[in-house]
């Protein structure tokens, strides 16, 4: 077992039950509990959209859903992140498959979704998110742009549309996600694909570059 001193206010107690696992998993999803409630804390009766469906944009929906979303739709091109989405309850549309826009108003109804989570980071799904949001809505930017994105910004004004940044998380957001997941609200396992001794840990991020889509949280265990 190796050792780590940090101050006592900068560290926060898992319930004791909760394996070492799914602890490493609380800061993933703490960005994503910080990202849903940019848009709100409470979303009951909410419908929204997820854009994405790597290991944040799973977790975005996820805590949409645990925090009372009345619909989640999540949009991925990859047949495997896909399966794993719907492992985890959430709905599903692959857009290279089926209009998106016709699956938003299926799920979500005429009026469409009250926010999108745009979690991937790139110019196709930014454009996606102006577009297929309705008049008056929100849209939650989680995804990290490598370059400057192109924005719409008529179309963001002609729209009435309040665009929100999310980065990282707050101590809050790292009490509800461990809130949420001793409520037993949250499907970590099927997001954890891969795990590696420490010895082995340059082939876990081996893994990380070669697997791509199919390397969606790989652990590394310290002790190993």
């Amino acid at each position: 077992m190796r050792n780590f001193v940090v101050d006592a206010n900068k560290a926060l107690v898992l319930p004791e039950e909760m394996s070492w696992d799914h602890g490493a998993m609380i800061e993933p999803l703490a960005v994503a509990v910080h990202a849903v409630r940019r848009y709100a804390a409470d979303m009951t009766g909410k419908k929204a959209v997820v854009l994405g469906g790597g290991p944040i944009g799973n977790l975005v929906a996820q805590t949409a859903k645990a925090l009372g979303a009345e619909v989640v739709l999540l949009s991925e091109l990859s047949a495997y992140r896909l399966d794993t989405a719907k492992k985890c309850g959430i709905a599903t549309v692959n857009p290279s498959e089926k209009d998106l826009l016709e699956a938003i108003t299926e799920a979500c109804g005429e009026d469409r979704a009250d926010v999108i989570f745009e979690c991937i980071g790139i110019n196709p799904t930014m454009k996606q998110a102006i577009a297929y949001a309705r008049k008056g809505s929100h849209i939650v930017v989680v995804g990290v742009f490598a370059d400057l994105a192109t924005v719409d910004m008529a179309a963001v004004q002609d729209h009435e549309l309040t665009l929100l940044g999310s980065a990282m998380y707050r101590e809050e957001d790292y009490i509800k996600a461990i809130e949420l997941v001793a409520a037993g609200k949250i499907e970590f396992e099927t997001l954890i694909t891969h795990r590696f001794g420490f010895r082995e840990f340059k082939k876990g991020y081996d893994t990380i570059d070669l697997e791509k889509d199919k390397a969606m949280k790989v652990m590394i265990n310290m002790e190993a």
